[in-house]
């Protein structure tokens, strides 16, 4: 009797040493998975090239035996803004770093000056940011002075969708005065110091983060993690440590938000153990994403302007880590070899009288997308750094849609900052 495709299970575990496999038994995590290939064996093929007096096949000899693996998992959190994903192994192990994002940290370290501003000033944060929704506060001085005499107000706009949607907020007549505290959206509090005086519309924007988990491309390529994979097809059991992948993201309108892993393990060879039973009962179904659970923004890196919200469609990345092979002596391994990031963004063409994006090419935005509604269950992509590709347009029944591709481009010389992905 055939073995049936439909009867598989996935686990993956972290090494703690490179092609050591799991740990302990208690380490192998059950993986919810779609679209995932069957795995086989991979390997490079030498040919005996001898000569011999026939027109036949040379026999051939194998090395740098691997197993195949490609698969997506559904990109929703863990319901809970302080623990990963169920697939936090696989992120870690395509070469990238987790941070969990809380406390103070949720504050921008500096404001941002909008429009050459007159006066000058700094803060320290107090209290860190408990809302729900990344936010782009606004500072604008209303009364002219230093500290114990300037007024500004405080805005933020409306932002979010669903349950985790947050209304604009605005508070006019802040005294702006050294060592005394400013209350900011979502409990935030940051305590200024004045420097050169302010002047009259002086604006400056704060970013506020909501706590989340982070990852980070991580060029520290000598302590990347490393996963070990058992995939059980009906009871035929290849187990293979040593894992890397490459990740990616595919959001899309009438789709399932997707993180997409393709690598490779080393070949231990399979087995007959039986099927386990997995429990799913704690991983989060995520939303179908449409117009009420996806969102896209295009912002200046800066944020020295408000965003441009498009009529999105689609954001893709690619890239991400390309895990590449190596057999030498003493030396059998998958390794994470860069981490170039391209992507695209589908959105409707804007009208060029609103916002002519023709001029962007070879400009650099940030770009986000953002899935979900329930908190802690949230994705967002955010590519702090893209470089805007060559745009073309696309019909799509009729309407005018436009084609924006990208690259991520790290923004200081140590890299590792052009990229993330948030599960908030």
């Amino acid at each position: 009797m055939a073995l049936k495709t439909r009867s598989r299970e996935i686990l993956a575990a972290l090494e703690a040493a490179y092609g050591q496999g799991a740990p302990t038994p208690a380490d192998w995590l059950a993986l919810l998975v779609v679209d995932a290939d069957l795995p086989g064996l991979d390997a490079q093929e030498v040919e005996r090239n001898t000569i011999q007096p026939h027109l036949g096949a040379r026999p051939k000899g194998r090395y740098q035996k691997r197993v195949p693996f490609s698969w997506s998992h559904e990109a929703v959190g863990s319901g809970d803004v302080a623990v990963p994903p169920h697939f936090d192994p696989l992120i870690l192990a395509s070469g990238w770093s987790r941070v969990a994002l809380t406390g103070t940290a949720t504050v921008a370290a500096a404001p941002v000056a909008v429009a050459a501003p007159t006066g000058t000033w700094s803060y320290t944060v107090g209290t860190g940011f408990t809302g729900a929704n990344r936010r782009r506060v606004t500072v604008t001085c209303t009364t002219a002075g230093g500290s114990g005499t300037a007024v500004a107000t405080i805005a933020a706009p409306a932002c979010g969708l669903g349950a985790t949607a947050e209304a604009a907020y605005e508070a006019a007549g802040v005294a702006i005065a050294d060592a005394t505290p400013i209350a900011l959206p979502g409990g935030a509090e940051i305590t200024p110091t004045v420097g050169t005086d302010w002047a009259v519309g002086d604006t400056w924007a704060i970013e506020l983060i909501p706590p989340g988990i982070a990852y980070w491309p991580s060029s520290d390529h000598r302590n990347h993690a490393s996963a070990a994979i058992r995939y059980n097809l009906d009871g035929t059991l290849m187990e293979a440590p040593g894992a890397r992948f490459q990740m990616g993201a595919n959001l899309a309108i009438g789709g399932y938000p997707l993180l997409t892993f393709r690598g490779a393990g080393l070949w231990r060879g399979a087995s007959a153990t039986p099927l386990g039973t997995p429990d799913f009962s704690a991983i989060r179904e995520p939303a179908v994403l449409d117009a009420d659970s996806f969102q896209v923004l295009v912002e200046p890196v800066d944020l020295s302007a408000a965003a441009w919200v498009p009529v999105g469609q689609s954001l893709t990345l690619s890239g991400g880590a390309d895990a590449r092979s190596k057999s030498r002596t003493g030396l059998d391994s998958v390794e994470v070899v860069d981490h170039a990031v391209t992507g695209e963004l589908l959105v409707e063409e804007p009208a060029a009288a609103d916002l002519n994006i023709w001029d962007w090419a070879g400009l650099y935005k940030r770009i986000r997308g953002i899935a979900g509604t329930a908190p802690g269950e949230r994705c967002e992509i955010c590519i702090h750094n893209a470089q805007i590709g060559s745009p073309q347009r696309r019909d799509d029944q009729g309407d005018g849609m436009v084609s924006i591709p990208f690259i991520a481009v790290p923004q200081t010389g140590a890299g590792d900052d052009e990229v993330s992905v948030r599960f908030f």
